[in-house]
């Protein structure tokens, strides 16, 4: 008897027939993001290493302060070394609400 390499005998046992395994899933876990740049407004950031966490605004990461209330689902993984390359700033023109619900408006930088 010759052996066939796409034979699978079922349960493991030995035989004719049986069917190959199927595909395997394997739980993926977020990608590293290495660029803020092109990020979608309220994209949520999380530094591996500071532990700090950042959504981004006007194409800025802005720190947050709190996560309390569901301010931050769904945050992504990066490092601080991303956040720091990115804008300092929101473009002008851009606005935030805080963590009390307050609407900010950036002009020149600055709220």
């Amino acid at each position: 008897m010759s052996r066939d390499s796409n034979y699978f005998p079922p349960n493991g046992s030995g035989g004719s027939g049986g069917t190959p395994p199927g595909p395997v899933t394997v739980p993926t876990k977020p990608q590293l993001v290495t660029s803020v740049y092109g990020l979608p407004e309220g994209t949520v950031l999380n530094t591996n290493d500071t532990h700090r966490v950042y959504k981004m605004a006007g194409g800025a990461p802005i720190w947050q302060s709190t996560c309390d209330g569901g301010l931050c689902p769904d945050a992504r993984p990066t490092t601080q070394v991303v956040i720091d390359t990115g804008p300092a700033a929101p473009s002008d023109g851009s606005t935030v609400q805080d963590q009390q619900g307050q609407i900010f408006k950036f002009a020149g930088s600055a709220p």
